[in-house]
């Protein structure tokens, strides 16, 4: 008897059982509906793209996160005195790079070791600035310097050889001057003859081609953004 009604209730309990094939019809196709309806009108691939999107940013920005501080934080170099900004710098000594245009000024600085700080043992910077370094038009760069590391060779030219080159550079100043001048006089003329404007562009070409010979004769540099009258004076040295 006991094994009967077992036998009966193990009947019972699969056929009230919750699977799938005990569904009704109906049930099934409106859940395969809903399926097929979120296959297609729901933006997966948009979605995906969004979600590797900020997966990217957040990488992004970890690796853009400033190193930690320590005691060798950078030290930031100095302004000249035309407004150039040197690179951060991670040491506190430099040496001054040799031009072979070097002005009298900036020579004796030259591939020589200068401090940032005070120090006792060498030379600061702002002493070599207040003896005349980094003045106005100085292009000399500050290269950091390493204590037994870093190899300063001798100077390459002779300062009769700088003072030189420094001569042919001022006199490409008084051309480029001039030439400013003219373009000048042309722009804001008052009422003025044919003839005197016509004369007026004659001059400038003429002072062009004078500027371009000397620069091709001497292997300098031309800079054209200098040949304009509107500059500033600090400009004009640059």
């Amino acid at each position: 008897m006991n094994n009967f009604m077992h036998h009966n209730l193990l009947v019972e309990v699969t056929n009230n059982g919750t699977g799938v094939e005990n569904l009704p019809w109906w049930s099934i196709l409106i859940f395969i509906a809903v399926v097929l309806i979120a296959l297609v009108f729901i933006p997966w691939t948009k979605i995906k793209t969004k979600i590797d999107d900020r997966k990217q940013k957040k990488t992004e920005t970890k690796q853009l996160q400033p190193p930690s501080k320590n005691a060798h934080s950078a030290f930031f170099g100095i302004y000249n005195w035309f407004g150039k900004k040197q690179a951060m710098r991670l040491q506190r000594t430099v040496y001054v790079q040799e031009l072979e245009d070097a002005c009298e000024l900036c020579r004796p600085f030259e591939n020589k070791v200068l401090s940032l700080e005070d120090d006792d043992k060498i030379m600061t910077m702002k002493q070599a600035i207040e003896q005349g370094y980094h003045h106005l038009g100085c292009h000399h760069i500050d290269v950091d310097y390493f204590v037994d590391l870093t190899e300063i060779k001798p100077n390459q030219w002779t300062d009769e050889h700088k003072q030189f080159r420094r001569n042919l550079v001022l006199k490409q100043f008084k051309i480029e001057d001039e030439l400013r001048d003219l373009k000048y006089q042309l722009d804001n003329r008052k009422i003025i003859s044919k003839q005197k404007e016509n004369d007026l562009i004659k001059k400038i070409g003429t002072k062009e081609k004078e500027l371009v010979k000397f620069i091709e004769g001497n292997n300098l540099q031309r800079n054209k953004a200098r040949e304009q009258y509107n500059l500033s004076d600090i400009q004009k040295f640059t």
